[in-house]
């Protein structure tokens, strides 16, 4: 019994001392002193005005000038350097890159963002590049993203999907979809085009300014509010005795939608032509003008033909709304219908000189005429 109770006393002693040497009482130990030591040298870079911070979550409480690297960034002063993380903040104002798939600075700003989403809440002068790029005061420098965002003027360049800048543009904005809610001074390019006050160039699909001052939007349609032109048209050519057209833009280039009848045609199908032209006005004097036109005409029918035509128009103006024109053309027609053998589809109904090519295509030299109301 004596020897049954000696054993007992030795076994506890045993795992007494076997418990103190566990390693994973060591690797506690190890952890916490590790995590001890992370967030001392975490609590004494919060405040170390330069150098280097590399880490999961890096925080700056003062100004700082060097770099941050790592998942999130924050300054809550002024910055001079770069930050590369997740998340990239800086609350004063910044002189440097950022680069994260979140990029905020909240002041006046000078260097680079790019990222999924930056944003600046000042001045910027850089460049940002981006999926979606915002900036809330002027900016002077480009933004290159699907959505570019100036809430005020802009010096510089926006290029994607859509452009908007608030205030005055000195510079080019390229996108589906362009807008400067006050003056531009630049050009625009872009399927949509929208302007306050155009002072350069719109080149588009649709172009809209509400003032010109000394701009061309040019587009298959372009209106102007104030400065533009709008004309309905009513003509004679040798192909078409009835002509009805409507003309739009600004004088230097307008496109003209019009619409062409021929009583004549022996297949009622052939009567009919739609097409499209551009022009530009030339003054000459006080009342007379230069106005050379390009126009286009395609009739559908059993014996289709397309007319391309030039005319140099002659004109007067009457008064401020209204003028005529005339003057000689030349065009070219071609047939593209079933009956190649019929070449009675091309014959204008007068002609000055023809000269035909084949049963297909042949040059017409004739005289139009035309009277316009100025809307």
């Amino acid at each position: 019994m004596k020897k049954i109770l000696l054993s007992i006393a030795f076994l506890g002693i045993f795992a007494v001392n076997v418990a103190a040497q566990n390693p994973a009482d060591s690797t506690n130990n190890a952890v916490s002193d590790f995590l001890s030591q992370v967030i001392q040298e975490q609590n004494s870079n919060a405040y170390n005005r330069s150098g280097w911070t590399v880490g999961f979550v890096n925080t700056m409480r003062d100004s700082f000038n060097g770099a941050q690297i790592g998942f999130l960034n924050t300054i809550t002063d002024n910055a001079r350097g770069g930050q590369v993380g997740f998340i990239n903040t800086v609350a004063g104002s910044f002189n440097g890159s950022q680069v994260a798939f979140l990029n905020t600075a909240t002041n006046d700003t000078k260097g680079a963002q790019v990222g999924f989403l930056n944003t600046v809440r000042g001045g910027f002068d850089g460049a940002q590049v981006g999926f979606l790029n915002t900036t809330t005061n002027d900016t002077k420098g480009a933004q290159v993203g699907f959505v570019n965002t100036i809430r005020g003027g802009l010096n510089g360049g926006q290029v994607g999907f859509v452009n908007t800048a608030t205030s005055n543009v000195d510079g080019t904005q390229i996108a589906f979809i362009n807008t400067a809610t006050s003056d531009i001074d630049g050009a625009q390019i872009g399927f949509v085009n929208i302007a306050r006050k155009l002072n350069g160039w719109q080149l588009g699909f649709v172009n809209f300014a509400d003032e010109i001052e000394n701009g061309v939007p040019v587009g298959f349609l372009s209106i102007v509010r104030r400065g533009g032109y709008r004309a309905v048209e009513l003509s004679v050519s040798e192909f078409y005795l009835m002509n009805v057209g409507f003309k739009t833009g600004v004088e230097r280039f307008y496109t003209t939608f019009s619409v062409g009848y021929n009583p004549f045609a022996e297949q009622n199908s052939n009567r009919f032509a739609a097409g499209l032209g551009i022009g530009t006005i030339i003054p000459m004097g006080d009342s007379f003008f230069f106005n050379p036109e390009m126009t286009g005409l395609t009739s559908w029918g059993k014996n289709n033909k397309s007319l391309t035509s030039f005319v140099p128009y002659f004109g007067y103006n009457f008064c401020d709304r209204f003028s005529i024109t005339a003057a000689p053309s030349i065009t070219y027609a071609h047939r593209w219908g079933h009956s190649p053998r019929n070449a009675d589809s091309l014959e204008p109904i007068f002609s000055l000189a023809n000269f035909k090519i084949d049963d297909r295509n042949e040059f017409v030299v004739g005289a139009r005429m035309s009277v316009r109301w100025r809307l």
